[in-house]
């Protein structure tokens, strides 16, 4: 799905109208969290499957914990006061 095409031109014009009109797949494309995730599972996974795979997994779980808490409720904790390390 992904084609790598080149800078100015008409190329470059019909890119963006395509982008325009298809905001979902921009979205997708270049969603650079998503992006940069997938290349560090990949690293990581060296091909393997299973590993790739559990490493998802495993992200998505912290993802999900992470955001239960709230960083503002840690703003005046014991960590962090007045911009500094305690």
């Amino acid at each position: 799905m992904r084609q790598r095409l080149p800078w100015g031109g008409r190329k470059d014009r019909r890119c963006r109208e395509q982008c325009a009109a298809y905001r979902h797949c921009w979205q997708y494309l270049g969603d650079l969290a998503r992006t940069a995730e997938e290349a560090w599972i990949r690293l990581l996974s060296s091909e393997d499957v299973l590993t790739a795979e559990t490493t998802r997994l495993q992200l998505a779980a912290l993802k999900k914990d992470a955001r239960r808490y709230d960083p503002r409720d840690m703003a005046g904790g014991p960590l962090l006061t007045h911009g500094r390390c305690h």
